[in-house]
This record gives structure tokens, sequence and C-alpha cells, in this order.
């Protein structure tokens, strides 16, 4: 169902589906769900906002807000079947690419810091004096004067 050419968001969804000419909900349900939409929504959006954040994915608060049964997301009718098979979290286009390209970013950020601080340990490892061994005689005499304390026992 599209309007104005574009998708409709899971609330005109919702709402087309659940709501009479006259504006009133079908039943209880269907009003509580609007309503806790509509909040957590906002509450997502200024959270995001406060930490710079994109925007919240409205599939992904209806999903949690209005819950899942028998592998549909609850008001959205076959739609949700649809949806829910191409689902797979946060799918928004944009904010979504953004979440993306960043997390490659600090991924890439990540092993290349990991790489440098590795080199630079080989680095330092190798410019140390190596640490003294003991010699072949030294290790000889030991055994024998191991021996010789082993004798002295009844």
């Amino acid at each position: 169902m599209k309007k104005n050419g574009f998708n409709p968001s899971p609330l005109d969804l919702f709402r087309s589906t659940h709501q009479r000419k006259d504006g009133t909900f079908v039943d209880k349900k269907s009003e509580h769900v609007d309503g806790a939409y509509v909040r957590e929504m906002e509450d997502r959006t200024q959270r995001a906002s406060e930490q710079n954040l994109p925007p919240p994915n409205e599939l992904d608060v209806w999903r949690d807000v209005a819950g899942m049964k028998k592998g549909r997301i609850y008001g959205l009718g076959l739609e949700s079947t649809v949806i829910n098979k191409q689902y797979h979290g946060s799918c928004s286009s944009s904010s979504e690419w953004v979440r993306r390209s960043e997390f490659d970013q600090l991924r890439n950020t990540i092993m290349e810091e990991t790489q440098r601080m590795v080199k630079q340990m080989m680095e330092e490892r190798m410019q140390q004096p190596p640490m003294p061994t003991p010699n072949q005689e030294e290790l000889e005499t030991d055994e024998s004067e191991n021996e010789e304390d082993l004798g002295a026992f009844p």
C-alpha cells in the first residue's frame, strides 16, 4: 500500500487499518499500541538527538512496542510477513548506511592500531638484550651436584 508514491510508515499503515473514519480505534489494544508507539518514538528520537545519533528506525520501535506473534509483527497484517523475511534489525536507508560505515571505519581503525602495537612490541623486544641462558658446563655442574646431594641420603 503506497501513499503519495511512498510506502507508509508502520504507524500510518496501522492507523489506516485500525482506526474508523471518525478517528476512533477498533479496540483498546489498538489504541494502546498506537499511543505507546508514539511515546516510545518520541523518547528514542529525543535521546538520539541528544547523543548526536541518527533517528531510530521506525520498524525497530514498532516491533519493540507492538511485539511479534507467529513470526508477524502485530498490526501490520500480511505486510509484516514480507517485512519480517527481509528484516534483520535496523534497516533504515541512510541511517543504517551511516552506522555500517562508522562500524567498518572503527573496525579498520582497531585492526590498524592493533597491528601497529604488535609491530611496536616486536621492535622493542628485538632491541632488548637477549636473556642470559646457562651454558652447557653450568648445566652439567648443576646436575652432578644434584646427584651428589641425592647420594648423601640413606
